[in-house]
């Protein structure tokens, strides 16, 4: 009885087997007859300037999801936010790798910046290890946005540099606990310069070696990126070595790379590692933040009765006798709703970051296989009329619910897509939920973090200003630096300031 039992077992398991093989062999073998999305043909393919663009037009043509052939390699560009939903967030654990990048990451960065398991498991732990020290950095965002606000006033023509010397003030403060009082400052100009050429070469397919990877051995070829790799290591060791020597003598302002010296070990990071985590992370959010900033500006000027809405708010709910604060976040919506426009309008890393299938990923009738480079174009996910309507209008109403408030249900990808989101995410919707800053901003090269930043300069900038387009030399919103972040053209506004005693007020501020 019990031999017959077991062979019943058996049979049973045997052909339970034998059907989840056949259904798994199946599966394969339908995902192998899906067709790609569709797309143009594998002559089109040129690394040419402002792609994101280019993306978004073949977009309109072939739908909400395309595909091109670069060489071996299957290349999907995703342009609608439903899309780019699906697959890269519902299925964000099919798609979380990364593809190679030899340019930015193996030459420039000598590896040792961004791309490494260990890498991002020591972010996650730092988002969640950090968020009880979060409050810690409010006086210092506010402090920097009131200099911002006296910059323009004594020099309204230098504004874009304004934003910049707010940006990486704030942001060195955090990653380094050093306070720099002017852009000028030649470690600030130094990191500034490696990011800029990090984020040309992190272009998806911009430079030769990415596109023709056996052109890495060729010395003439890369050269140049070996040579910008020495420099900035040499840089980010530098300053990391100064926080060491400072931790030693008990003379360190708490920030992120005294707080990951302290976890080396268990994050396993070794030194050029470290020194690469901290520098690339202050020259990201430096980046992103500054202009997004510029970016809100530009906004406020070319659409004037949008930003008057806003000042209306910011009369009715603060006055003109004290700044506001983050403490009015809550009676100030349309602040939020002005700068998430922004975002929308003008995505700081316009074109996202490229990801990889780590496996075969159905979307609707149509197969991405394992191994393609599939690209969250924002530019084009900004555009996307069933999701944001009118998309080409500048409507900050968009992200107001019926009652005036802000909808919490409106998305934008700023903060990029399932696993590979911004870790400084959850820190920036906890501000803007509870009114604290949150010190993770620079973790990402995404424009991640903005809730904080972003309030308090919007908010005291169009409390501070009417902002108008100058009539003899009218914005070009066009005009920006083609590379994986875009940063505004030189551009006028004339500032007229709301308040009698500006200064006075700004100045005798306290936190």
């Amino acid at each position: 009885m019990d031999w017959a039992y077991t062979q019943v077992i058996a049979g049973l398991l045997l052909a339970t087997a034998l059907c989840l093989f056949y259904s798994l062999t199946r599966s394969s073998a339908s995902r192998r007859l899906l067709p790609l999305p569709p797309g143009p043909d594998a002559a089109w393919y040129t690394p040419g300037p402002k792609m994101p663009m280019k993306f978004a037009e073949l977009g309109d043509i072939y739908g909400p999801v395309f595909s091109y052939r670069r060489g071996k390699e299957v290349v999907c560009v995703i342009n609608r936010h439903e899309a780019a939903m699906e697959i890269l967030q519902k299925q964000g654990a099919d798609t979380v790798d990364r593809p190679r990048a030899i340019a930015a990451n193996e030459i420039l960065s000598g590896g040792d910046a961004y791309c490494t398991d260990r890498r991002r498991s020591s972010h996650q732990k730092a988002s969640k290890l950090q968020l009880s020290t979060v409050g810690q950095y409010q006086p210092l965002q506010m402090r920097n946005a009131r200099t911002y606000v006296l910059d323009l006033l004594r020099k309204p023509d230098e504004h874009i540099s304004h934003a910049k010397r707010y940006a990486a003030s704030v942001v060195m403060s955090m990653t380094y606990g050093k306070l720099s009082t002017s852009y000028a400052d030649p470690e600030i100009q130094a990191l500034m310069l490696y990011m800029i050429r990090f984020t040309k070469c992190m272009q998806f397919g911009k430079h030769l070696v990415d596109n023709y990877p056996f052109l890495r051995y060729v010395p003439f070829v890369t050269s140049e990126l070996r040579k910008w790799h020495q420099d900035e290591l040499g840089l980010y060791r530098q300053m990391l070595g100064d926080v060491r020597q400072k931790m030693a003598a008990h003379a360190v302002q708490p920030c992120f790379a005294s707080y990951l010296l302290e976890r080396q070990e268990e994050y396993d990071l070794k030194d050029n590692e470290l020194a690469y985590l901290a520098g690339a992370m202050f020259a990201a959010g430096s980046e992103t933040t500054s202009s997004a900033i510029a970016f809100m500006l530009m906004a406020a000027a070319k659409f004037p009765e949008e930003a008057a809405k806003v000042r209306k708010q910011l009369d009715d709910a603060v006055g003109r006798d004290r700044l506001p604060t983050f403490e009015d976040i809550k009676a100030l919506p349309r602040v939020r709703a002005f700068f998430w426009e922004t975002f929308r309008w003008r995505p700081v890393f316009w074109g996202g970051i490229a990801h990889r299938a780590m496996r075969d990923v159905i979307w609707k009738e149509y197969v991405i296989p394992e191994g393609a480079i599939i690209i969250g174009n924002h530019w084009g996910i900004g555009l996307d009329p069933d999701a944001y309507p009118d998309p080409h209008t500048f409507k900050p109403d968009r992200w107001l619910d019926a009652d005036g408030n802000f909808n919490e249900d409106m998305t934008f990808c700023n903060y990029g897509f399932g696993r590979r989101f911004c870790v400084g995410q959850y820190l920036a919707n906890k501000y803007v939920h509870v009114a604290i800053p949150h010190p993770l901003s620079y973790l990402s090269l995404a424009p991640l973090g903005h809730g904080s930043s972003m309030f308090i300069t919007t908010a005291l900038a169009l409390w501070s200003f009417d902002m108008r387009e100058d009539p003899e030399s009218p914005i070009d919103t066009m005009a920006f630096e083609d590379s994986a972040t875009i940063r505004p053209h030189p551009f006028k506004i004339i500032f007229e300031p709301r308040i009698d005693n500006l200064q006075e007020i700004v100045e005798s501020h306290t936190d």
